[in-house]
């Protein structure tokens, strides 16, 4: 599975809107753009490591906004990093 570079580049200078991309480590294209949050997959990565992957970065950003606009009354400041996913190795 490829990034999703073209959504990346587009919102790269946009603040408000949070990028999500899950990809193949080593899969097209090889110099990656930066998204909001990338997962980075094993190559060879089945549904159930993708499905993992998927589950846990959702929960955790869901969690994440969740608590910021209980404490804050309003959405979280947006950071951009990369993970790799349970089990992924490079």
């Amino acid at each position: 599975m490829h990034q999703g570079n073209g959504t990346a580049v587009c919102f790269a200078s946009d603040a408000s809107v949070f990028t999500f991309s899950m990809h193949a480590r080593h899969n097209y294209p090889l110099r990656k753009e930066s998204s909001t949050q990338d997962v980075e997959l094993a190559d060879g990565a089945d549904d159930d490591q993708v499905l993992a992957a998927l589950e846990d970065t959702v929960e955790a950003h869901v969690n994440v906004w969740r608590a910021a606009r209980v404490a804050r009354g309003r959405r979280p400041a947006v950071t951009r990093h990369t993970t790799t996913a349970r089990g992924a190795h490079s």
